[in-house]
């Protein structure tokens, strides 16, 4: 049987021992890897919307420092239908993955619209939240791809510049000169500074990715919340998952939280810290 370790709770508690933390680790080794795989998915996904999006670009004939998304109406139906695509099969996605974590069916009844629920600052839901990160990773590509045309690469070549700079679209020499010419594309012509962006990456692709990640790990925390709850376990103890320097961390590890107190977890976007949820002696 495992030995209790020394962590200090009121003797109502039961004894956390090494086993205990054993598994609660390997869980959040599962929920992260299961979130690395969903940012992996995502991440095919952009790149595909990336050369479809190149490609309707190219089939338009204007001069360079006038293309943007918006400069004629058929390009703007076929650009809209990519990304109406592109933001269901996100949400698609993200939906499976954060609900992974359990197969039962009351409790994912119960998370789907919890999870659909979560917002953040300016967006209403996650619906929301996920299409104003799309908005951004378009004008993104599309100041990607003016650029491009500006250098005077063909469509393969574009391409593939556009998709290896995806993450990093302003520090990009192509864009990097753009700056210096006239455009019509909106982020060019105002220097890559995206307005209302306040704690967010200047990548939009990047954004997307997190907030795809984000939301599994929360998922999977809610749902192993919902079910220690459910079994009576009376609170939990966090323990710190990395080295990494994090005063966030800190703030909330080697304390113990009452039930009541909902989940703190994650306490940030790769949050490696877990819960070692406590019960009382004699339940």
């Amino acid at each position: 049987m495992a030995e209790p370790i020394t962590i200090s709770l009121p003797d109502i508690y039961e004894d956390i021992t090494e086993e205990d933390i054993s598994k609660e680790k390997k869980w959040t080794i599962r929920r992260n890897d299961n979130a690395v795989l969903l940012s992996s998915l995502v991440v095919t996904l952009l790149q595909d919307a990336i050369r479809q999006l190149t490609q309707i670009a190219y089939k338009y004939n204007c001069r360079p420092e006038q293309f943007q998304f918006s400069q004629d109406k058929k390009l703007r139906e076929e650009v809209a239908q990519v990304m109406e695509e592109l933001e269901a099969d996100i949400m698609e996605l993200v939906e499976t993955y954060s609900l992974k974590e359990t197969k039962n069916k009351d409790r994912r009844a119960f998370l789907l619209p919890w999870l659909l629920a979560l917002s953040s600052k300016g967006s209403k839901d996650l619906q929301s939240t996920l299409h104003a990160r799309l908005t951004q990773f378009l004008f993104d590509t599309e100041a990607q791809i003016a650029a491009m045309k500006l250098a005077k690469y063909d469509q393969t070549k574009a391409t593939t510049r556009a998709i290896s700079t995806m993450n990093a679209v302003y520090t990009a020499p192509e864009v990097q000169a753009a700056f210096k010419k006239p455009s019509a594309a909106k982020y060019i012509k105002s220097k890559g500074v995206h307005t209302g962006n306040k704690g967010l990456s200047s990548s939009g692709a990047y954004n997307v990715e997190s907030f795809a990640y984000q939301t599994a790990v929360l998922g999977w925390e809610k749902s192993r919340y919902e079910q220690r709850k459910e079994e009576g376990a009376a609170g939990y103890y966090v323990r710190r998952g990395s080295n990494y320097p994090c005063d966030a961390c800190d703030e909330v590890c080697a304390v113990f939280h009452p039930i009541e107190e909902g989940m703190v977890l994650p306490i940030h976007s790769h949050c490696a810290c877990f819960a070692i949820f406590v019960f009382k002696k004699n339940q």
